[in-house]
């Protein structure tokens, strides 16, 4: 089995930037913790997704620079994926 990149250093550093990110974390993985593999999909997409854009990347409103672009939202994407453990990233 492939070992998964970390995204958590580079995750911690844009946390550093907006708690909020860290209270994403912490919710994605109570999420993970409850959410079955026919339902991850709906679950990320429905609940996690929204919450990553409106936190980091393009979508970002007001805020520190280092959050509005496209590796901050890469980064906290697949960091989350991770967290869920999505069947690409295992």
């Amino acid at each position: 089995m492939k070992t998964p990149k970390s995204f958590r250093p580079e995750f911690i550093e844009l946390a550093k930037h907006d708690p909020a990110l860290l209270e994403l974390e912490s919710f994605t993985k109570s999420l993970a913790k409850t959410t079955t593999s026919y339902s991850w999909m709906r679950e990320f997409y429905g609940r996690v997704k929204p919450r990553v854009c409106s936190l980091v990347g393009f979508d970002r409103c007001g805020g520190p620079a280092e959050l509005k672009t496209m590796d901050a939202y890469d980064t906290v994407y697949q960091h989350c994926c991770l967290i869920m453990e999505f069947p690409r990233y295992r």
